[in-house]
């Protein structure tokens, strides 16, 4: 019987000592993983500038030619119309087509002369964001008049007039935020972990039966997280 009963305390003790050495290892397994592929999310190249919508003509203006990272069209789409073709462009990567997570803000008009450009006339300005990675500035300006629209360019006239921005980070830059996040998350685990143990002794020490419980409970998800040990 004695036997018995030892064997199964050994069994006992191996199946805990693997469940914990499992959990700890899919733990870190999952760590990497995510943050691997975050990695590679901001490696990937870009998406490259995107094209103007199809009825568009590009201005000659000076002040429209400054630089290739902002480049100022006469369209006439409507802002909706011109959004969703920026989106649609810019939902994936120029690398085999990988669809790119993106959010978008809302501006108010006044700050298109900060953001675009000095002296910048703005009836709407959004930007369209990659997280870790670049934004894309649409500016759109629809003069009106009591006679209607009047932008009147080679001969035609166009109901706005869009400026595009461009603005990329460097992928170094990119990379060197992603593990100083990795770094930063995995000690805020450690410290989270000793700071939950520091309490379940704190508890123990007043001997409140409701306290232990909850604690017991707080710790036992911080193992099912990370395991018995992060370190």
């Amino acid at each position: 019987m004695r036997e018995k009963t030892k064997i199964w305390n050994i069994s006992w003790v191996e199946q805990d000592f693997f469940n914990n050495f499992f959990m700890k290892l899919s733990f870190k397994i999952f760590f990497i993983l995510i943050f691997s592929i975050l990695l590679i999310y901001v490696i990937i190249p870009a998406p490259e500038f995107p094209l103007p919508p199809n009825d568009s003509l590009q201005s000659s203006e000076p002040a429209d030619l400054e630089t290739p990272l902002r480049r100022s069209y006469f369209t006439n789409f409507t802002r909706e119309e011109v959004m969703k073709h920026y989106k649609d462009q810019l939902s994936s990567s120029a690398y085999l087509g990988i669809a790119l997570p993106t959010y978008s803000f809302n501006y108010p008009p006044e700050e298109a002369q900060t953001i675009i450009r000095d002296q910048t006339n703005s009836t709407f300005l959004e930007e369209i964001v990659y997280p870790f990675r670049m934004s894309v500035f649409i500016n759109g300006y629809e003069p009106k008049t009591k006679k209607g629209l009047v932008f009147f360019e080679d001969n035609r006239t166009w109901r706005q007039k869009i400026i595009v921005k461009y603005v990329e980070s460097y992928v170094g830059v990119r990379i060197c935020i992603v593990f100083l996040t990795a770094l930063v998350t995995w000690f805020i685990l450690i410290e989270l972990k000793k700071f939950i143990k520091e309490l379940k002794g704190n508890c123990l020490s007043v001997e409140d039966a409701n306290c232990m419980i909850s604690f017991d409970w707080l710790v036992d998800e911080i193992n099912k997280l990370a395991g018995e040990d992060l370190k």
